[in-house]
């Protein structure tokens, strides 16, 4: 009977030794939920474009003019909303009431943005929306994707000259 349970013993700590667990994933400390890519596949965006941001817990504004993000309404906190102009060589692009021209005389620069690259951090669905003045160009809907770290990044673009159903 000893001789039984020692053989038993013997295969039962085998079997547990040779399983190995399951990898933990090695997840990003912070990462966007959408990367958005606003731009105009027939021309530059328009300098008094706005790219507005509703999410779950409030509502960004991003102006072109000025390189500002904004609440939509007094009182909200932001902090969702990250983008960059660039330019059609992929250069960063300054606000519209940039500098002077060459050594700083007078009147500004003349500039053309291509496109918008924006990191949108709202841990859910959101809806970008593009503006001119008080028309609005394009809008979408963001919805998130999840993997094992939680939500990961997805990308969108939205080109104006395709126009969006609204």
């Amino acid at each position: 009977m000893l001789k039984l349970i020692l053989i038993f013993g013997v295969l039962g700590l085998s079997s547990c030794g040779g399983t190995t667990p399951d990898p933990v994933p090695t997840c990003p400390v912070s990462r966007p939920t959408f990367r958005l890519t606003v731009m105009d596949s027939q021309g530059p965006l328009p300098l008094d474009g706005t790219l507005r941001i509703q999410h779950g817990a409030g509502c960004e504004l991003y102006s072109l003019m000025d390189g500002s993000v904004s609440p939509c309404t007094a009182g909200e906190r932001v902090g969702v909303l990250f983008c960059r102009a660039t330019g059609s060589e992929g250069q960063l692009v300054g606000n519209a009431e940039g500098a002077g021209g060459a050594g700083g005389a007078g009147g500004t620069e003349a500039r053309t943005i291509a496109a918008l690259n924006c990191e949108v951090y709202t841990d859910g669905a959101a809806t970008a929306s593009f503006w001119s003045g008080a028309e609005e160009l394009s809008t979408t809907d963001l919805t998130p994707e999840r993997d094992a770290c939680g939500t990961m990044t997805v990308d969108f673009t939205m080109d104006l000259a395709q126009k969006s159903p609204l």
